[in-house]
């Protein structure tokens, strides 16, 4: 799929409002990676993708997880004291967090090459887990987020089957928005929200697409 970027952005403040330079900046290589990306093939995939962007980081680059106040965010705080010691806590355009689930990135994306500041990376199973903050990269960000939600990387059902963009987005029907929060997180009160979001992307794309 290909985009005309300053349309989008256009369309973008128009449904969003003004966007900074720096969130501009964001959308803009979120839109061109999403153009070069073979495994995505539908708008509404792109969609939910910049709408969990936009929930996860409002600037639309990769970011480091905030540690909660205890006081203010009591079970958020508690949520996060299951990883945050280890130095596992969120990172990235999709909050990656725990180990595993960095194991789990490394282990997907192993054998792929990566250029960052003119150096060659060679992805392994064990590269996240050695260096947490290259997730913070954003083409290595970008990746997790694509692969990790077109192939269910993050949660599962109660019986190991795990959630991806394909179980809400499927062609010639209408999008599931709303549970497509189950990818990423349970849902809770911004799932409607985020689904809000990912019809002003969808529409938006559409406006946009040469």
């Amino acid at each position: 799929m290909q985009f005309n970027n300053q349309i989008f952005l256009r369309d973008c403040d128009g449904r969003f409002g003004a966007h900074t330079a720096t969130q501009k900046s964001g959308l803009g290589f979120l839109l061109g990676q999403i153009a070069q990306d073979s495994g995505v093939t539908m708008i509404r995939e792109a969609a939910y993708m910049l709408a969990t962007v936009r929930a996860e980081s409002s600037s639309f680059q990769p970011v480091k997880e905030k540690r909660a106040s205890p006081t203010r965010q009591p079970k958020l705080y508690r949520t996060q004291s299951r990883y945050w010691g280890t130095g596992f806590y969120g990172r990235g355009f999709v909050q990656l967090t725990h180990k595993d689930k960095y194991q789990k990135a490394g282990r997907h994306l192993a054998g792929m090459s990566i250029t960052l500041n003119n150096n060659p990376l060679i992805i392994n199973s064990t590269t996240f887990v050695n260096k947490p903050d290259l997730v913070l990269q954003p083409e290595i960000a970008y990746l997790i987020l694509s692969r990790g939600m077109r192939e269910g990387w993050f949660r599962k059902r109660k019986n190991g089957t795990p959630y991806k963009l394909s179980d809400f987005i499927k062609e010639g029907q209408p999008p599931d928005y709303l549970n497509a929060r189950n990818i990423i997180n349970a849902p809770s009160d911004r799932a409607g929200e985020i689904a809000g979001y990912a019809d002003k992307f969808e529409l938006a794309l559409r406006a946009s697409r040469i």
